[in-house]
């Protein structure tokens, strides 16, 4: 038999043996992963009560408005009604509200716009029952996009007002 056949089975019996030997310390790690996530011991990590993360997974962290508008818009209540019984089950969070507008119109209107619209969600929650003092405002204007882009998709998303822990 040629030399180059000999070499050739050789690399090819050395492949098998490592593509088997890798599959099966997969399927071993997979199992072993698999056992741990069905034994009782197992570790779930979950959002510490009151965290951001809480926030976001329990209520989302923002709020969206119409061009132009710093009123509530009535598909936001719900959004809104969940924070204010966020907030009552979580009575030692303090909230930053930070108001946003797309790229549209003046620095300074825009940062008046994103001040009426934070205001505006405070004054929901107040309404609501959360302490005044739990709750802090402030405007970026146009300054923190949530998306890039000169488009309704991109401004949408902008006209907003966000929800952080402190």
């Amino acid at each position: 038999m040629p030399s180059w056949k000999i070499l050739s089975i050789a690399l090819l019996s050395l492949s098998l043996t490592a593509a088997c030997a890798k599959k099966e310390g997969a399927d071993a790690t997979s199992s072993a992963s698999d056992d741990a996530r069905n034994s009782p011991e197992a570790v779930v990590v979950k959002a510490v009560p009151g965290s951001q993360k809480d926030l976001v997974v329990s209520v989302g962290d923002r709020v969206f408005f119409d061009f132009n508008s710093s009123s509530v818009r009535p598909d936001q209540s719900a959004p809104l009604d969940k924070l204010v019984v966020w907030m009552g089950q979580n009575d030692q969070v303090r909230l930053l509200i930070s108001g946003h507008a797309d790229e549209r119109g003046t620095t300074e209107y825009n940062l008046a716009l994103g001040e009426r619209r934070a205001n505006s969600v405070r004054e929901y929650l107040i309404a609501g029952g959360v302490s005044a003092a739990r709750l802090q405002t402030v405007s970026y204007g146009e300054e923190r996009p949530a998306v890039l882009g000169s488009n309704e998709n991109s401004w949408r998303q902008n006209r907003r007002a966000q929800f952080h822990v402190r």
